[in-house]
């Protein structure tokens, strides 16, 4: 043989050796990043729902983390890097707000850091944007101006401002509401007029990220005028800018409702009207004056201002049921529960992760309860037979949840029971409720036991069966479950993370 002819037989079996490992490299592209932005744009529904939840910032995070994985999951074009980079700086500033808005300073700061850095990866001016603002607004809540205006003009000088007047806008409106809380009126009213004028020029129908379309607009501009002029003891402004900001808010901006809401109630008691204001403050769900920081704070700062101006005046009658609702969170009328029936996660997955981060709330610090934890947990079951989930809605707001699935005879469910459950319970089709929850200011109203029936009626097993930490609630979980029917029949521990649950089992009907 030819040496040319030799070389020229080596090469094309090192070609051909090589070629099944170029082959089998993943090529990452826009629909995997278009794929996270669609996760993405769910947890910024959850945030303008409830905000400042921890649930939300862990969910956040975990997302920014993920975008970084795939980063080394396979080749890639330089846009998509790109795109990449500035998705998991945008995921990685929402934790950074969740923290803020639930008062986490510190942790807010680190996140903070965190998307700096990736936003400069990216060369993304809209994020770099988002993220400075974000600072700025959280020194302005931390009582710090000098560093919010430092932070804000950041954001202000950014080239994307001077091309685009919506994103001119809001780093013009959070100067004002910085101006305010700095006691400067000259400077306040400036800035807002000059935020309505931008506002009033921009674009409608241009191209903006999913989180600036998702908050910004004129309720927004109004929510921050608010703010400003509750600050600088101008209530009659501020109340004007409430009503504003009341009637132009999205309806699923329940947070913000909330937060627009208790602001308007203490413009009001300002202004000496103190029955209009406790009726507004009335108006505050109580979720919202419970789970969420800000609220909870200046609810209590209202009933204390109230307290002041009543003493001696309001009935004691009606000042201890404004309290009980401003203070403890209890609605003296229950709304309504909607039951709601789901046999997929295409729709709930949402408000599972956001009424299960309500539940878990303690618990989330540890590994097995983490967020992240759960919603592998739930997306596995969600594809296991005879998945089933009920949620219980109260104006429209998930507040409960149970979901299950069908296990067979020889089940890993009953692989990990200790002793071997009896025959009886195994050898037909069983139904497992692998988990039930409500949020804490839904205990004891009857609403768990209201959607675990429902669940139940669903169902055309004869027995259904489910694990329960003997420790939870000292107790008085287990306890509940057995006045329900259940009854014990072994121990199990899931995964070495779990703590050793016990077994239960009840009859269907």
């Amino acid at each position: 043989m030819k040496r040319r002819t030799l070389v020229g037989s080596i090469a094309a079996v090192a070609a051909a050796a090589a070629a099944p490992g170029t082959a089998s490299l993943r090529r990452i592209g826009m629909s995997d990043v278009n794929r996270l932005n669609k996760r993405f744009a769910e947890i910024i529904a959850s945030d303008h729902r409830h905000g400042g939840q921890l649930g939300i910032e862990q969910r956040a995070a975990a997302l920014a983390d993920e975008a970084l994985n795939l980063q080394n999951a396979g080749s890639a074009t330089q846009r998509v890097r790109s795109n990449l980079y500035a998705s998991a700086a945008a995921f990685r500033s929402s934790a950074m707000w969740a923290a803020i808005d639930g008062w986490r300073y510190d942790v807010a700061k680190a996140h903070m850091r965190e998307a700096q850095a990736l936003a400069e990866m990216s060369g993304d001016q809209a994020i770099k944007f988002r993220i400075w603002s974000h600072a700025g607004t959280m020194y302005r809540h931390m009582g710090r101006p000098a560093d919010a205006f430092a932070a804000n003009d950041v954001a202000r000088n950014l080239h994307l401002t001077r091309r685009d007047p919506l994103f001119a806008s809001p780093g013009l409106a959070r100067q004002g509401a910085i101006h305010g809380a700095a006691q400067d009126r000259t400077g306040t009213r400036r800035a807002f007029e000059q935020t309505q004028d931008a506002i009033v020029r921009a674009d409608p129908t241009g191209y903006r990220p999913v989180w600036m379309l998702a908050f910004y607009d004129q309720a927004e501009l109004d929510s921050l005028a608010l703010s400003a002029h509750l600050a600088l003891g101008d209530y009659s402004t501020a109340e004007y800018h409430a009503h504003r900001c009341l009637s132009a808010l999205r309806p699923h901006m329940i947070r913000s409702r909330a937060i627009t809401t208790t602001r308007l109630a203490h413009a009001q008691l300002a202004q000496a009207a103190p029955e209009a204001a406790t009726a507004t403050a009335m108006k505050v769900p109580a979720e919202a004056a419970t789970q969420h920081a800000r609220v909870t704070r200046m609810l209590q700062e209202f009933g204390a201002a109230l307290r002041r101006h009543r003493a001696g005046q309001l009935h004691r009658a009606d000042l201890d049921r404004a309290h009980r609702h401003l203070e403890d969170g209890r609605m003296t009328t229950a709304p309504a529960i909607e039951l709601r029936t789901f046999t997929t996660l295409d729709t709930a997955r949402g408000d599972l992760l956001d009424v299960y981060a309500d539940v878990r709330a303690p618990l989330l610090h540890l590994p097995n309860y983490a967020v992240t934890a759960f919603g592998e947990r739930l997306d596995r079951h969600g594809t296991e037979p005879g998945f089933t989930a009920v949620l219980a809605y109260a104006d429209g707001h998930p507040v409960g949840y149970a979901y299950g699935n069908t296990i067979e005879h020889g089940d890993r469910y009953w692989q990990r029971t200790s002793p071997t459950p009896a025959e009886m319970y195994t050898e037909r089709p069983a139904v497992a409720l692998k988990e039930i929850g409500v949020r804490p200011t839904w205990r004891k109203t009857g609403t768990a036991r209201r959607i675990h029936d429902a669940l139940l009626a669903t169902r055309d097993e004869p027995y259904v069966t489910l694990m329960v930490n003997p420790a939870a609630g000292d107790g008085k979980v287990h306890a509940l479950y057995k006045l329900w029917g259940y009854q014990d029949i072994g121990q199990s521990q899931p995964s070495p993370a779990s703590p050793v649950l016990t077994v239960m089992i009840r009859a269907r009907g």
